[in-house]
């Protein structure tokens, strides 16, 4: 997959003392800090279905899918069927 710019993109991060994830205020302010971009939020989907039909929507440079926030505090990446498609002409 080719992306219009090179750039680190700050998902999350964690209190080192506390093992406490920070809040969005505070990872607004670590990604200035850091010069790099904060993750794009899609508070609007409310559950997997939600996410599911918004990958399949996907297309172009923002067609790599979504980083899934689950109740018990484990992330899981959804992948848009046109990356899904990409990445296996890459590998085979």
């Amino acid at each position: 997959m080719r992306y219009d710019t090179e750039h680190l993109c700050l998902l999350a991060a964690y209190n080192n003392d506390t093992g406490v994830e920070q809040d969005l205020r505070e990872l607004q302010h670590y990604a200035t800090l850091l010069r790099c971009k904060l993750v794009e939020r899609h508070d609007h989907l409310q559950d997997m279905k939600d996410v599911l039909r918004a990958a399949q929507l996907l297309a172009g440079s923002a067609a790599e899918g979504f980083v899934v926030l689950l109740e018990n505090g484990e992330r899981r990446k959804i992948k848009s069927p046109q990356y899904v498609c990409v990445a296996c002409r890459l590998v085979t």
